[in-house]
């Protein structure tokens, strides 16, 4: 087992499941067992086997609680929220005082849509740990899946109260004050969320920091931030999709081009920014129709939903 350990801490998934169920040949009755082989399945997606392995650990020892808690995480990630539920109150029932189990209820109730529910339940984590910012996260991020973005600001607030060192959390209310139009305050949270970043995971943050100076029309800004997260990531089509969204908007079209192709080069099927349509209209825009044409079948192709945004953009010009 001591070897499954390592190979987990290297990622090595199927090598620490061969001798984690080496292991269950020989002692069929250890939960402990079950439970480890069940998180293995669940980092490699097999949540069918997971949810089997944590099953089983549960029949061992119906009374640890643990054990409720994995497979509801499991049927969650799933999208079963009510058997979700069903788990993580008979967590409650095992022990009833933790405040990560109500936190996990809530989560699920939020996740279906049922957010007076999941209000009470992160209430009752807060009343139990009430310094605990994860509490006040997930109030936040139910708040703005709402469109109550000052109380999602409210509660992102009290987070960076509680841990202002934390650089998602100012990055999660920035996406908040952008969807506001509060762009001033959008940009400072961008700005902390990038000094406070560590192991280089700040391109992240100067991607947000970047769609901001784009919707405020600073298209050198927001090319000077989209370039600083590609030289950090190299292999993220986003960030090439991005800047050259802002190089066609400043009608730099060979660059854009440049870009477009990058990313689409990383990954052909990139919805979220329409590539092909954006760089079939820099091909139409430099008068290379054959090209242009080109591009927007295949935007089509991938998604249907693109002819409206070729249509739409050609009213625009």
């Amino acid at each position: 087992m001591y070897r499954a350990f390592i190979y987990k801490e290297k990622d090595e998934y199927d090598l620490a499941i061969a001798d984690v169920t080496k292991a269950l040949k020989i002692n069929r009755n250890d939960a402990i067992y079950y439970d480890f082989r069940g998180h293995l399945y669940e980092s490699k997606g097999e949540y069918k086997l997971a949810i089997a392995d944590f099953t089983k650990a549960i029949k061992i020892e119906p009374k640890e609680a643990s054990y409720y808690t994995c497979r509801g995480i499991v049927y969650e990630e799933k999208g079963n929220y009510d058997l979700a539920l069903s788990d993580f109150f008979k967590v409650l029932e095992i022990d009833p005082n933790n405040a990560t189990h109500y936190h996990k209820r809530g989560h699920a109730y939020s996740n279906k849509g049922e957010y007076e529910l999941a209000i009470a339940n992160f209430t009752r984590a807060i009343e139990i740990e009430p310094n605990e910012a994860r509490h006040y996260i997930c109030f936040a991020k139910m708040y703005e899946e709402k469109g109550d973005y000052d109380l999602a600001i409210s509660n992102f607030t009290k987070a960076i109260e509680l841990e202002p060192d934390n650089a998602v959390y100012y990055d999660n209310r920035g996406h908040v004050y952008k969807e506001k139009k509060e762009y001033d305050l959008a940009i400072a949270d961008f700005d902390n969320a990038i000094e406070l970043a560590s192991n280089n995971k700040e391109y992240v943050f100067y991607m947000c920091r970047g769609r901001v100076y784009m919707d405020i029309a600073e298209y050198e800004l927001a090319i000077a931030d989209f370039t600083k997260a590609i030289e950090i990531d190299k292999n993220e089509s986003l960030y090439y999709g991005f800047r050259g969204l802002a190089y066609y908007t400043k009608s730099e079209y060979d660059l854009a081009i440049t870009d477009f192709t990058k990313a689409l080069e990383i990954d052909s099927h990139n919805i979220e920014l329409s590539t092909y349509v954006f760089r079939g209209f820099s091909y139409l825009d430099k008068g290379e129709y054959e090209l242009a044409i080109k591009d927007f079948i295949n935007a089509v192709e991938i998604e249907p939903n693109a002819l409206k945004r070729i249509f739409d953009q050609l009213l625009l010009q």
